[in-house]
């Protein structure tokens, strides 16, 4: 528990006021948040892989090998038809604080992992963890209240869905005297779907009669307001008591299905921050730039690339304090397919983006984080970076539309779609990443029947034709 510091230390007034009171940490979880992955094959179609996040604090003995699953179709609760309930195990856990004795957080990320079917139904994925701790600014009467985590997909129409990912995986610490902050709950969607973040009331105690939770009671994370288009949060005046909040962040995911946007899933994030009177200021990024043009300055603006090219950022981040130095690191690892980054030393690092030959056009988000080296409370800060993909237009072409769409989707073994046009035309397949997995030609009339081979795995391919104005969209399920 963390009960004992050091009261040498300037966060003194914190470790006092956590100090005073004996269940002040009685609860070990700290945040979590679930997100899933469409893994459908030819024999369970309907599979996606879930994966539940748990910060846990390193000051608790408690422990979770295991967490509880809920999966409710057609509603909140596990007990409908169709639902289910589910132990999984942990597949691993990550050490995310720095290492010091005096500070007053030291936490780690559990990670569990899990294949679950999700047949086409409107599904609510949750998980709870009991008691939170004690205490808590902004959530009334915090130690009877869970940590209720809840994640959404609306597969209904027969759509295959995988959800957005956060981006920065740490615990928020604020000093109460310092100027604005920044940070983020942004997420990256590799299927280009629109993104719309809020802060919302944290969940809690969810009962038969109430399977959605209920509503806690206190502020909504008074000391942030969110950008809904980026998801960066940037601290505003809030209250001075010092201490332990809750911060509740969720992710609607928006895409346009049959020419109209249709909401298909949400993910949330239930999160501890922390508010302390310490002398320890927060880095600050000052300049984000083409790699190729370092003293460029695109820092708070949106950057347009196109798909199948490299993006190629240079990021420059400092530090108030004199003597400390700054760690800097990418988005979340896995989090951004084909981003790659590197900490330069200096203040500096490498941000590079591969972008998938086929990543659909639409507005994505990459970020970084800047950490100092302070032992007593490291300070880190966020640059989101929006990025927004568009197409290459030529002059002398337009995108048509296919004369007939997919179909089966997903398939399993062989899907058959016509593009527009008469007369025998080549056909590129390529998967996810832009890598060429197949060469076709159409029939006379346009119809194209390809059966993948035996090698490929399950996943998103593309088809095109030589002029690049028609694309079909072709969702394999596995053999």
């Amino acid at each position: 528990m963390l009960t004992a510091f050091r009261l040498r230390s300037l966060l003194g007034a914190l470790f006092l006021w956590l100090s005073s009171s004996s269940a002040a940490w009685a609860s070990h979880a700290l945040g979590a948040d679930i997100t899933y992955e469409y893994a459908g094959t030819a024999t369970s179609p309907d599979q996606y892989h879930v994966t539940v996040r748990l910060f846990r604090d390193l000051g608790s003995p408690v422990d979770d090998p295991y967490v509880t699953l809920n999966g409710g179709r057609n509603g909140c609760s596990a007990t409908t038809p169709g639902g289910f309930t589910m132990m999984v195990p942990r597949s691993r856990r990550t050490m995310v604080s720095a290492s010091c004795n005096s500070t007053p957080i030291n936490y780690e990320l559990n990670t569990y992992d899990a294949l679950v079917q999700l047949p086409p139904a409107s599904w609510t994925l949750s998980v709870e963890m009991s008691n939170r701790a004690s205490g808590i600014a902004n959530i009334a009467n915090s130690q009877t209240q869970s940590i209720f985590v809840k994640t959404e997909l609306n597969n209904s129409s027969g759509l295959v869905n995988s959800s957005p990912r956060f981006l920065v995986d740490r615990l928020i610490q604020l000093t109460s005297s310092q100027a604005q902050q920044h940070y983020s709950i942004g997420a990256f969607d590799s299927e280009g779907d629109s993104l719309a973040y809020r802060l919302v009331q944290p969940l809690a105690n969810p009962t038969p009669t109430a399977p959605c939770g209920m509503l806690t009671v206190g502020a909504i994370a008074p000391h942030f307001q969110v950008d809904a288009a980026t998801g960066e949060l940037v601290t505003v005046a809030g209250p001075t008591q010092q201490g332990y909040y809750v911060l509740a962040a969720r992710v609607d995911e928006y895409r346009r299905v049959n020419g109209s946007w249709q909401q298909i899933g949400s993910i949330t994030r239930d999160m501890a921050y922390f508010v302390f009177a310490g002398t320890n200021q927060t880095p600050v990024f000052t300049r984000v730039a083409l790699d190729s043009a370092p003293s460029g300055q695109l820092l708070g603006q949106t950057i347009q690339a196109y798909p199948g090219t490299q993006l190629s950022l240079r990021l420059t981040a400092t530090d108030p304090d004199a003597g400390q130095t700054l760690a800097l690191s990418g988005p979340s690892a896995g989090a951004v397919p084909g981003a790659a980054f590197q900490d330069l030393g200096g203040g500096q690092a490498q941000l590079t983006w591969q972008i998938p030959a086929t990543l659909p056009a639409g507005r994505y988000l990459l970020a970084a984080t800047a950490l100092d080296n302070y032992c007593a409370s490291p300070a880190f800060a966020v640059v989101t970076v929006p990025v927004q993909v568009v197409q290459r237009v030529l002059a002398t072409a337009k995108r048509q539309a296919l004369a007939q769409a997919p179909f089966p989707v997903p398939f399993s073994e062989v899907v058959r779609f016509r593009f527009a046009g008469a007369g025998v035309q080549p056909v590129t397949i390529t998967d996810a990443l832009g890598r060429q997995v197949a060469q076709l030609a159409t029939a006379a009339d346009g119809s194209v029947v390809w059966q993948p081979g035996a090698s490929l795995s399950a996943g998103l391919y593309f088809a095109r034709n030589l002029a690049g104005t028609q694309v079909a969209r072709l969702q394999y399920s596995g053999q």
